[in-house]
């Protein structure tokens, strides 16, 4: 029986698990009649900058902007993300983007004025600033008592900068504002290159509040139903045409990360189980099971979803013919049934990736038993043999030596002197490898992230020397103060000239870090700081940073050095 699950915001949901809220009913619609807009649980995301995967605002701008701003219905969601615009971001008035006078006039910090009472009318809900195109057309219709008609020539002369026309519209406006008298001639001369200079920034409201209950749906579920969230994301992430896949994988699986949920590299036996999302092929891509996010196989490298296909339907034949079920075959078994029927491209990248680990063997030790495999049985009528004599659970090791032993003579079919030879010397080399079978973290951190984008089984930092750390990215995100050392491999680096201060026109840096624990987003590295120490700061490379909380939490660094 459905059970009601209340969150601490106050919504209420109808699950099958109350233990597990990502468990939803299957009526559970995200839609702007049902949906709560005062839930805190959805605002507190805007305000953290928590908005990776929330419509329009997933850029590292557009989680700055939010983090800043932070709105709280949306009218000030819709003018976050008009304002987030380059017009708005560039256009300076009084020495401040329209972006910063909105933020400060928002939290008090700048006082809201009015060139004249008539626009607060027009202008209140933006506290004083122009911000869309239909606020122009208010204007025109309030000081100059312009028609609607008339009021849409404006928006399309300012949508489509169309500068002749906003001549014609500009001549009108100044009469018809003399006759109607509520402005003098200067003030109506003022207030229209207001509307003049919006041309630059200013949006269209009603795509800005669709953008902005679009976001708003996003965040809801991703406030209330993170898993699930994440889980969707990810299996839609190939689709993503404004974002490289893999880039797009990493950002999300960190910002899970992040949210401490759980996430997982692809699992061979996730393709026969069943998904809790409705609609996802299991494990074809993401998916979500026992509370953990799977990494869909289709989105592993080399890997598609025809190969998978393909692979299903030949283990389901397999498992009514052998009598063996899938969850009892061992590694061998399937080297052994498999190798013929995949692509070496495909059962590499399967492999590397991890979704092969449950079988109990290092990922070099299959590697090398595939390539040994491959190098040995050549021949159709051997690996027939092997496939029909295969004891359960012997070595491939085991295998090979119950081949050789089964006969070398050419009236016994199977192997020539020769081949057997050539066996015999796979199987010693096998028998005394010459470089170790245990797997080495950073090849493991390498080849995951050549193939999903993100090393989930081990990070670079762990491959190095990092006792002088004090803190975890996780712990700093926690709030841990005082002085920070911490241990991270760099993710991305945006480098930026400073408008002001002392030396307007220096390079300084907004980077992203990360550990085994979660991605560190807000680090910034000062002028002064990243003259001495910018050449560490590059994609990839791991680093020691050393500094203090600042403001707006995010790590300030005083110093790098490289681990």
């Amino acid at each position: 029986m459905p059970k009601k699950f209340s969150f601490p915001c106050g919504c209420k949901f109808d699950v099958i698990d109350d233990s597990d809220p990502d468990r939803i009913l299957l009526d559970f619609t995200p839609d702007v009649e049902s949906m709560q807009f005062d839930c805190t649980r959805t605002w507190g995301l805007f305000a953290d900058g928590d908005t990776k995967g929330i419509f329009q605002l997933e850029s590292p701008l557009g989680r700055s902007i939010s983090q800043k701003l932070k709105p709280n219905n949306i009218n000030e969601l819709s003018a976050l993300i008009a304002i987030l615009r380059p017009g708005c971001m560039e256009s300076i008035i009084d020495g401040k983007t329209i972006t910063q006078h909105y933020i400060d006039r928002k939290h008090g910090l700048e006082e809201v004025t009015y060139y004249h009472p008539i626009l607060k009318n027009s202008l209140s809900e933006t506290y004083g600033l122009l911000v869309y195109q239909e606020q122009a057309m208010k204007i025109t219709q309030d000081v100059a008592n312009f028609d609607l008609q008339q009021a849409d020539t404006l928006r399309r002369a300012i949508g489509k900068k169309l500068v002749d026309e906003m001549t014609k519209v500009k001549t009108m406006f100044l009469k018809k504002a003399k006759e109607v008298g509520v402005v003098s001639v200067d003030e109506a001369e003022e207030i229209f290159s207001w509307i003049e200079k919006s041309q630059r920034y200013s949006f269209n409201k009603s795509h800005s509040m669709s953008y902005a209950y679009n976001g708003y749906q996003s965040a809801f579920c991703k406030a209330h139903f993170t898993r699930a969230f994440f889980t969707s994301y990810l299996y839609f992430a190939k689709e993503n045409k404004k974002a490289n896949p893999r880039s797009e994988i990493r950002d999300l699986i960190n910002n899970a990360k992040t949210a401490n949920i759980s996430v997982k590299l692809p699992d061979l036996r996730k393709l026969f189980t069943t998904s809790l999302i409705p609609g996802l092929k299991p494990c074809l891509h993401s998916m979500l099971r026992n509370k953990h996010i799977y990494i869909g196989l289709s989105d592993v490298k080399e890997v598609g979803i025809d190969a998978m296909d393909k692979m299903i339907r030949y283990i389901e034949k397999l498992e009514k013919s052998s009598g063996v079920s899938f969850e009892d075959f061992t590694w061998e078994f399937l080297l052994i049934h498999c190798v013929s029927k995949i692509k070496k491209t495909v059962f590499v990248a399967l492999i590397e990736v991890g979704a092969l680990d449950y079988l109990g063997h290092s990922r070099t030790t299959m590697l090398r038993d595939y390539e040994k495999f491959k190098e040995g049985i050549t021949g159709k009528y051997e690996l027939l043999w092997m496939q029909e004599h295969y004891k359960c659970n012997s070595s491939l090791v085991d295998a090979l030596q119950d081949m050789i032993d089964a006969g070398t003579g050419e009236g016994k079919g199977i192997y020539s002197k020769k081949r057997l030879m050539v066996i015999q010397d796979i199987v010693t080399a096998m028998k005394h490898p010459s470089y170790s079978m245990v797997d080495n973290p950073a090849w493991i951190v390498g080849v995951e992230e050549a193939r999903i984008g993100v090393a989930l089984s081990h990070t670079k930092v762990e491959t190095r020397d990092i006792s002088a750390a004090n803190t975890t990215c996780r712990e700093f995100v926690d709030g841990k103060s005082g002085y920070i050392i911490l241990a991270c491999q760099i993710n991305s680096v945006n480098v930026i000239k400073t408008k002001s201060g002392k030396n307007p026109g220096q390079e300084m840096a907004f980077v992203t870090a990360s550990d085994e624990s979660c991605p560190l987003e807000n680090v910034v590295i000062f002028p002064d700081t990243y003259k001495e120490f910018g050449g560490m700061l590059i994609d990839g490379n791991t680093v020691m940073l050393g500094g203090e909380r600042g403001r707006e939490n995010g790590l300030i660094v005083k110093k790098v050095w490289q681990i």
